[in-house]
């Protein structure tokens, strides 16, 4: 199984339009077992098995800062080393967009759009966000599965992100994050690490991608479901956690993910997305940090590889296990 990493507010598009055969949409056949929940461990038993925090029972993180080497030109330089697989983009101009219209909005006396976790993205209330796009055709079924955008804005203090598609309960979308994109000493290069089997959407993070040499995963948020189900699928539920759905820190235990609650990082997914905000003092990002990130398919087990699909775009469809490019959003 297996993670990801870094960051800055970069688009990175990098277009592959190959067509290949469409592969079917992969089940698991052996996931029941699986599903079943949490471990069955000390949770059952009756005893703690997470704290308040959503970690593991007498674990601790000492938030410190990492000093990073922020690039000035990050706004409009291409970043200049080729194994990074990263283009640098055009943070900025997302950045003043964003400054320029809550300045108009407010000296004009207007209510400027609130971000709320509620499943319903639209154009207006993410006003000001990054929005990257899926030129690429699902092969996993237009109704079943699919990427279509990944959103992202800082605002609040707080990291917020809306993938839209679809995924059916068979399945997951997840997204990894890399809280801090320069640096290396946190986080974990290799997603062969992670190996955290017991929960339904942690056995689906635990995927074996293979991703550039300076992206250091610390955490992953995904849901298995979206679009599949009545109602809205959320992570609110009795003690806040929910196996199926939410965020995960995979750095602190890579074999047993410490669970991030609904009151940290809230996470709704309605018909057509999935929204989710988490504060940056709960990642350790403070401005001028890179959080770097990028979204892919998998089945429930984490052993599917054949999506075509990515966010950011790559150009890399028929190389499915690799991930050559994430999108990266910079701390103001």
């Amino acid at each position: 199984m297996m993670c990801f990493r870094r960051w800055g507010l970069v688009l990175g598009l990098l277009a592959g339009s190959m067509q290949w055969g469409c592969a079917a949409s992969p089940g698991s056949g052996s996931d029941a077992g699986r599903d079943a929940g949490r471990d069955a461990g000390s949770r059952d038993a009756g005893d703690p098995f997470r704290d308040a925090s959503g970690r593991n029972d007498g674990s601790t993180i000492e938030d410190a800062d990492v000093p990073i080497d922020a690039d000035p030109m990050d706004s409009g330089t291409d970043a200049g080393e080729p194994d990074a697989g990263f283009d640098a983009g055009t943070d900025a101009g997302t950045d003043a967009g964003r400054d320029a219209g809550t300045d108009a909005g407010t000296d004009a006396g207007m209510t400027m759009p609130v971000l709320t976790v509620d499943g319903v993205v639209t154009d207006t209330e993410w006003m000001g966000a990054t929005r990257i796009v899926n030129t690429v055709p699902t092969n996993w079924g237009a109704t079943q599965n699919r990427l279509d955008a990944l959103r992202t804005i800082v605002d609040g203090g707080r990291l917020w992100i809306a993938v839209e598609g679809l995924v059916e309960s068979t399945n997951a979308i997840v997204v990894y994050v890399d809280t801090d994109l320069p640096d290396t000493t946190t986080g974990l290069a290799a997603f062969a690490t992670m190996t955290d089997s017991s929960g339904s959407l942690d056995n689906a993070i635990s995927a074996l991608f293979t991703v550039p040499s300076n992206f250091y995963v610390d955490f992953a948020w995904g849901t298995r479901a979206m679009g599949t189900d009545p109602a809205p699928v959320t992570n609110d539920t009795m003690d806040g956690f929910n196996t199926n759905i939410g965020w995960r820190d995979v750095a602190l235990n890579p074999a047993d993910f410490a669970w991030v609650g609904h009151g940290d990082a809230p996470v709704e997914c309605g018909a057509s997305a999935c929204e989710t905000s988490i504060a940056l003092t709960r990642l350790g990002a403070t401005s001028g940090d890179q959080i770097a990130m990028f979204v892919r398919l998998t089945n429930a087990m984490g052993t599917a590889f054949n999506s075509r699909q990515r966010l950011p775009e790559d150009g890399m469809e028929l190389d499915t296990q690799n991930v050559g490019m994430v999108h990266v959003v910079t701390v103001p």
